[in-house]
């Protein structure tokens, strides 16, 4: 049995480790997001059929915020594999047989463009509530809020991808909290995702998102 790793982001090493587990007795070929990406979609599945993989797995930081999981799981069914699995660096794992993937996908795909639409009629509608309502805000509000002892903040995490990776936004979202804190201001975070060096606490809240395997403009 050959099992083909793609590595897209997360811990290559730790995605491996996983794999050896649940297939002790297979090969384990591993190709790049590098590799991966390069030429036309015909030649990516050319190259990918050419491994002959038995399963391929693809390995990502966070299964929730992987975009596009339903095409790269599908590609991965019609390059012969048998099994695709995505597995994350926090023990996550989603795994479908080449069956279900070609009957289910255009299904999912469909629900995702759906949802896609529809969510972003919504964002839109509350966007323009929102800007409503600042401007409906009285300047007597922005004194008290001035002359309080101590400023109350609330941070809102609303990047589209995991927080758990070090450096990058992480690190910046740290710093600008670790300021504040500093400072004596009343801080609360709302974030989508933990986020890297920051420990969650009474004022950190977590909505995590619906794991649809959405794309990007799903997101934006």
């Amino acid at each position: 049995m050959k099992v083909v790793l793609l590595a897209l982001s997360g811990d290559a090493a730790r995605a491996r480790e996983r794999l050896v587990q649940l297939y002790p007795d297979a090969t384990i070929e591993t190709t790049s997001r590098a590799e991966f990406e390069t030429g036309s979609l015909l030649k990516r599945l050319s190259l990918l059929r050419a491994r002959k993989p038995d399963i391929l797995a693809i390995a990502t930081e966070r299964l929730a915020w992987q975009r596009g999981q339903h095409l790269f799981m599908l590609f991965g069914a019609l390059a012969g594999a048998r099994e695709v699995l995505v597995v994350d660096s926090h023990g996550d794992l989603v795994r479908r047989t080449r069956g279900e993937l070609l009957t289910h996908t255009p299904t999912n795909l469909g629900h995702e463009v759906f949802s896609g639409a529809t969510d972003f009629a919504e964002s839109r509608r509350e966007l323009r509530r929102l800007e409503k309502e600042i401007k409906g805000m009285s300047v007597r509000a922005h004194q008290r809020a001035r002359g309080s002892e101590s400023t109350r903040v609330v941070h809102l995490r609303a990047t589209p991808g995991p927080g758990t990776q070090a450096g990058g936004a992480a690190s910046h979202i740290k710093g600008v909290v670790e300021a504040l804190r500093a400072l004596g201001a009343q801080l609360e975070i709302i974030s989508n995702d933990a986020i890297a060096g920051i420990d969650a606490d009474e004022r950190f809240t977590v909505i995590p998102p619906e794991t649809i395997g959405g794309t990007r403009a799903l997101f934006d």
